[in-house]
């Protein structure tokens, strides 16, 4: 229940679930897998996986829901998570997506 509890925690973490989730994935696998070669290897898989999933696929996928590139996403939720901690990285790409709905709606000065 404690490694459940601590999965979760680094879950919601997106900073910190990259270093500190391999290990309680490393010792679920040494329990199924007393050989040290297949948890080398599901291992570097579930690494391979995470790193995807959080570099790549949910700043697509949210980059297309919001209208944001996904840099701009990546770069929101280092910036505010830095600032805010937590609450910084579960607010961050709504408040990219205001402050675009503010820069988008400052009205611009015709050119003369």
């Amino acid at each position: 229940q404690t490694w459940w509890l601590m999965h979760c925690h680094f879950r919601c973490q997106p900073l910190l679930r990259g270093l500190c989730c391999p290990l309680d994935t490393r010792t679920t696998i040494h329990h199924h897998h007393s050989v040290l070669k297949h948890q080398v290897v599901i291992l570097g898989i579930y690494i391979i996986i995470q790193a995807l999933d959080g570099n790549v696929l949910v700043p697509l996928l949210f980059s297309a829901r919001n209208k944001l590139h996904p840099v701009v996403i990546v770069i929101s939720v280092l910036f505010f998570g830095g600032i805010w901690g937590f609450w910084g990285l579960l607010f961050a790409i709504p408040l990219a997506t205001f402050i675009k709905a503010i820069i988008n709606s400052w009205p611009q000065k015709a050119l003369e």
